[in-house]
């Protein structure tokens, strides 16, 4: 029996890259610990040592899929028209971030009408 897919463990290192980062900005990062509709994680803004209530949700994907097709100023994320609703629907901001493996790179996208 497989302990990890390869693609869930580079999921959860994603997470834990970006926990990381936004961690070292001083921001509040809250992962999703279970399962979820589709928010892996929400970050909240801290100003001057205070909490700001501005709240971005966070959705991780990971793996060398999300590198093939190639468009003039990054990559084509190909994902359903329900999760696309859900996220356009979200009370908070969506940000879409993708990592790849190999270069442990994380790219981000804001989720919005217009750059579907």
């Amino acid at each position: 029996m497989r302990l990890h897919e390869p693609a869930a463990a580079a999921e959860r290192s994603a997470v834990a890259a970006a926990e990381m980062e936004f961690s070292r900005w001083g921001w509040l990062f809250h992962p999703q610990r279970i399962t979820d509709l589709g928010i892996d994680a929400q970050v909240e803004a801290v100003d001057d040592g205070f909490c700001s209530g501005r709240m971005i949700a966070l959705v991780f994907k990971a793996g060398d899929a999300f590198f093939s097709e190639a468009v003039e100023d990054g990559w084509l994320y190909r994902g359903s028209n329900a999760q696309l609703l859900y996220w356009l629907g979200h009370s908070l901001p969506v940000v879409l971030l993708i990592r790849q493996p190999d270069t442990k790179v994380t790219y981000w996208a804001h989720v919005t009408q217009s750059a579907v």
